[in-house]
């Protein structure tokens, strides 16, 4: 019976170790963007599963936590057409909430959201429409 017991005590250490190693290591690689807690350059930088998965999430947390002069927004052709760090924009923080599919209720939503943050210093909304932009399965009422 003291096998048991000793062998179910390893056994546990062994899970809960390897447990905390797998939580460390997606939490420094976020491969969601959430958690933030590194930044460095060309390690989580490009993350290609949010680009499928979680763009909406990790976009609406940056405009969040981002203080923007200008906001790009529109569907996925202002996403991959638009760059906001052009020459055309100078100096002013600038970025970029193109989103794929998005209709014009949703376009709605994200201006508000980053209107209305504390300390928000929005001053420019450059919104890029195309014809489905106003489809019907793009309207949330």
């Amino acid at each position: 019976m003291k096998d048991y017991a000793h062998f179910l005590k390893i056994f546990g250490v062994v899970v809960i170790s390897q447990l905390t190693v797998v939580f460390t290591i997606n939490l420094l690689v976020d491969p969601d963007k959430i958690y933030r807690i590194i930044n460095i350059e060309y390690f989580n930088q490009e993350k290609s599963l949010i680009e499928k998965q979680g763009m909406r999430k990790v976009k609406s947390l940056d405009i969040e936590q981002g203080n923007y002069e200008i906001l790009l927004l529109g569907t996925s052709r202002v996403q991959n057409g638009l760059n906001p760090r052009s020459q055309v924009f100078g100096s002013k923080k600038t970025y970029n909430a193109g989103l794929p599919l998005a209709g014009i209720y949703e376009l709605h939503q994200i201006i508000d959201f980053a209107r209305t943050r504390k300390n928000s210093s929005l001053k420019t909304v450059i919104l890029g429409l195309d014809f489905f932009s106003f489809n019907k399965k793009n309207y949330w009422w």
